[in-house]
């Protein structure tokens, strides 16, 4: 920050002290708290004044002021949260596929949300402007120059990284001041209501919460909003404006009234608080030597691959129990089959869910094997009911007095079934009803590379269809001792068997897969990370 006795030489005009300081590039997107150090500049004490609003305001002759009262709206949406990094660098015109402003990232989203797949990142940012302050072009700068940042800028002993750490490698030439709200979301996009763009609904979203729009009750774009909310960890956070009012406006029963007060506030509490593509210039372009400047410049690559890291992505996204109790479900008594089977049904709580049956070839009331069930340990929208049921195999023509049929999930497009369903000695070929039997998402599954141990076939059932029950699996991936049917008696099955089952049925990959103590690690992190947002 500028110290007390500059900042009376730059006179009162709000986000007069901003100018000519150095920048964080990897702090915060447009805000006073990454400013490094001293100015950069002697700007002189001749002032020249302005009135705004009937109040009088003073700021260097050698700067200039433009009064433009508006709202300016912009967003960044990607599914990653990498590539929503470049985007919030493409703002201020740098040059390069950088990833600026990594601070604001810590403001915006959680650490695991920013982790995490399945997640699209949104930000909304309206900026209230009341004036843009900027200063002339680097040729006449280089004379305002202070002489300790000179000295050090012309140094060619003085090391690219040391001075950049120092000074910071850009300086702000061109301020927006006013004050501005940034709406962030990060939202579980595979349990959203994909019929509209999530940046359409997020903006949707935002007007509604200030005011700005009105939704109609029982409009699709209300069911939009709404399905956007619950399946979104939403921030709100203010640059400027009377401070303490972010909370009520986003929880608050006068969201619009808190927010009509924090824009009236806006003139008491201005501050640098936005970019144009011109607002950053690097400090290089005002070295005395051509040759230092193109040191320095090409320094810049590097020390930004030093001072920045890629977040890493968090794959293991389900928890799995492989030993739930399990329930019989039915034997094949009466079908006349030469082998027996009993199918057994996992018992689910605590949010787990069933993937398939588990069988054997006996009639036992207690299975001597496990079904295992999984649990969407982010609540991301990974597991998901099917659509409907396809019977794959009946007995029909068999002539028995009991009915005997396999059942396949069809699962909701970009998802996998893991196991088929036996319904066995029903009255009637009724489809299952498993309200915890879910399909997973396909980026979790595996396709199915073998077809190994036979848990039954329908032989001697007289039926007209054909089928054997197989446990697929796959290299990396879960052994779940589900099985699947496939319409013949190959023993062991062919490949044509095997693609059959393509598109449908799959297995998970253990890498998909967190233990109990990788899953208290990310929640730790996760809920303290909240924690800590709570008290901002």
């Amino acid at each position: 920050m500028a110290s007390a006795a500059n900042a009376g030489q730059l006179g009162n005009l709000p986000g007069v002290t901003s100018m000519g300081m150095g920048y964080d590039v990897n702090g915060l997107y447009a805000s006073p708290e990454s400013l490094l150090g001293q100015p950069l500049f002697d700007f002189g004490g001749e002032l020249d004044s302005i009135e705004i609003e009937g109040r009088s305001y003073t700021f260097p002759r050698s700067m200039h002021v433009h009064t433009y009262f508006h709202s300016d709206f912009k967003q960044d949406v990607s599914k990653e949260i990498e590539e929503y990094r470049e985007k919030m660098s493409q703002h201020v015109g740098v040059s390069g596929r950088y990833k600026l402003f990594s601070a604001s990232l810590s403001v915006d989203f959680t650490t695991t949300d920013q982790q995490l797949t399945e997640i699209t990142y949104s930000s909304t940012r309206e900026a209230h402007v009341l004036w843009y302050i900027s200063l002339p072009g680097a040729a006449t700068l280089r004379s305002m120059l202070r002489r300790d940042f000179r000295d050090d800028l012309n140094n060619p002993n003085m090391p690219a990284m040391e001075l950049f750490k120092r000074y910071g490698p850009y300086y702000i030439s061109e301020a927006a001041v006013g004050g501005r709200l940034d709406y962030s979301a990060a939202s579980k996009t595979l349990k959203m209501d994909s019929s509209q763009s999530l940046s359409t609904t997020a903006e949707m979203s935002y007007k509604a919460l200030v005011g700005e729009i009105k939704i109609e009750h029982g409009s699709e774009m209300e069911k939009q909003v709404n399905s956007f909310r619950s399946n979104s960890t939403i921030r709100l956070t203010a640059t400027g404006g009377k401070p303490g009012m972010t909370d009520r406006i986003l929880h608050g029963p006068d969201s619009q009234q808190a927010f009509s007060q924090w824009a009236e506030s806006l003139l008491d509490y201005a501050t640098l608080m936005d970019f144009s593509t011109e607002s950053l210039q690097p400090i290089w372009a005002l070295a005395d030597k051509p040759e230092r400047r193109v040191e320095l410049e090409d320094a810049f690559p590097e020390f930004m691959k030093q001072s920045q890291q890629s977040i890493p992505k968090v794959d293991k996204v389900l928890l799995m129990d492989a030993r739930p109790p399990m329930v019989k479900a039915g034997e094949d008594s009466g079908s006349g089959a030469s082998e027996d089977l009993a199918v057994f049904n996992p018992s689910t709580s605590n949010g787990y869910k069933m993937v398939g049956q588990f069988g054997q070839r006996n009639h036992a009331s207690v299975a001597d094997g496990h079904a295992p069930i999984f649990k969407d340990l982010f609540d991301l929208g990974v597991l998901k009911a099917p659509v409907g049921w396809q019977r794959v195999w009946d007995d029909a023509g068999s002539g028995k007095s009991k009915d005997y049929a396999c059942w396949r999930a069809i699962p909701p497009q970009g998802y996998r079934a893991l196991g088929d369903v036996m319904m066995l000695a029903t009255s009637g070929y009724n489809p299952p009803n498993l309200p915890d039997y879910v399909c997973v998402h396909q980026s979790l599954c595996a396709d199915v590379q073998t077809l190994q141990n036979r848990v039954w076939w329908d032989k001697g059932t007289g039926a007209r269809k054909d089928v054997s029950l197989w446990q697929p699996g796959a290299a990396g991936a879960v052994a779940s001792s589900c099985f699947a049917g496939v319409p013949n008696y190959n023993n062991p099955p062919n490949s044509g068997d095997i693609e059959r089952l393509r598109g449908s049925i799959a297995c998970v990959k253990t890498s998909a897969i967190a233990s109990m103590q990788e899953m208290k690690s990310m929640l730790s992190q996760h809920q303290g990370m909240e924690a800590m947002m709570s008290k901002l």
